[in-house]
């Protein structure tokens, strides 16, 4: 399978990789064209630009600008997909019952932290704790309530209360939606604070049932309210179709025989996808190991195409000689959910590593999610 993860990313060129556990980050990397040196100046294929810059997403970093242990998408969303829309069933803003807990529809877009605390008050309700938001994983037994993963409302310490537990189970492209009890994919909030890192809150990735955590002003997810009120349940069922957020790529033709990088594109040679995930550092003994090396993130971005924030030469401004996070903005996430296929030149919708770390942070990496174009940092454990 090869085009796989991220964003379905690779056709003709690419080699990619993904990230284990938490992240669940699927990585590009490439062999330097031995003629070649590799040309990032790419400005990407701009012509068919599909998204005119949907700024409904108010800038998710996906499952993946985590700052924490989480595994995604954001957004992801991590992996961050799925189709959080009204159900349109009665009962008032929280419809849906799970476990003596009233809980909302999904947001239909993305919010900080702290617009999401406000968005359930406007609802009349709250954001959930991060042991309400647990109550909704399901055949994940790490991360269910009473699992190992020792994230509580009770301990909320980065270094203290996450463990291997919390990383999440297998991604299943059969089952979609497999590890919560609405069948949604996307990132939640919760309102449980790290307690040793400032600015850092609780979430819960259900793409893969992962526990982690984000910066709340600089990451965006979606929000799903609760309210403890036993009077109307309302609907008790699915939330609506949580949508694609699965898409493998496109996994037709791999390399053949002892040619590992027989995908090339604007100078550079590019393997298959992996066919499993990694951290950031096993990603690059990974591609070490096949005898070339991750990309960095200006040569992955000349595989972004139909996103004119992100594809090269475009307004986002993290390339290899600007890599903190001042350098990220509104343009490196401005395009909408697809999960086709459309921004990759080899198809390619899932997470991808490229080696640049973030300057200002080195235990971060980018990487691009081209389930959506966009680009963003994340924890390299994860």
């Amino acid at each position: 399978m090869r085009k796989i993860l991220i964003s379905t990313l690779i056709v003709m060129l690419s080699v990619i990789i993904s990230c284990e556990s938490n992240s669940r980050v699927i990585l590009e990397f490439e062999k330097p064209d031995s003629g070649n040196t590799g040309s990032v100046d790419d400005t990407g294929n701009t012509t068919n630009d599909i998204d005119n810059g949907d700024t409904e997403n108010t800038g998710d970093s996906g499952d993946a600008g985590d700052t924490g242990n989480t595994a995604d998408d954001s957004d992801v969303d991590t992996g961050d997909s799925g189709d959080t829309g009204n159900t349109g069933n009665s009962g008032g803003n929280f419809p849906n019952e799970h476990d003596g807990l009233n809980w909302s529809d999904a947001s239909h877009y993305r919010m900080n932290w702290h617009e999401a605390t406000a968005y359930c008050e406007g609802l009349g309700g709250k954001l959930p704790t991060i042991s309400e938001l647990r109550t909704l994983v399901k055949n994940c037994s790490g991360s269910e309530t009473f699992g190992g993963c020792g994230v509580t409302d009770s301990c909320l310490s980065s270094a203290d209360c996450w463990s291997d537990p919390c990383g999440g189970c297998d991604y299943d492209v059969s089952n979609l939606g497999i590890y919560s009890a609405f069948r949604e994919t996307a990132s939640l909030w919760s309102s449980s604070e790290t307690s040793d890192i400032e600015e850092g809150a609780w979430l819960v990735q259900f793409y893969y049932g992962v526990v982690g955590y984000f910066y709340k002003s600089e990451e965006y997810f979606y929000v799903r309210c609760v309210k403890s009120d036993a009077g109307n349940t309302g609907d008790t069922g699915d939330t609506g179709n949580t949508g694609d957020t699965g898409n493998t790529g496109n996994t037709g033709d791999t390399c053949a025989g002892g040619n590992k990088f027989c995908h090339s594109h604007d100078g550079l040679n590019w393997s298959d996808v992996s066919s499993y995930h990694k951290s950031w550092d096993k990603a690059k003994t990974y591609c070490e190991n096949l005898g070339g090396r991750l990309p960095t993130i200006s040569e992955l971005r000349t595989l972004i195409q139909n996103c004119a924030g992100t594809i090269t030469g475009g307004t986002c401004e993290v390339t290899d000689s600007c890599s903190n996070s001042s350098c990220w903005g509104d343009s490196c996430y401005s395009c909408s959910d697809y999960g086709d296929g459309t921004y990759s030149v080899f198809g390619d919708a899932d997470y991808f590593w490229s080696s640049s770390e973030r300057s200002d942070y080195l235990n971060f990496a980018w990487y691009v999610f081209f389930y959506n174009g966009h680009v963003y940092n994340y924890l390299k454990t994860n």
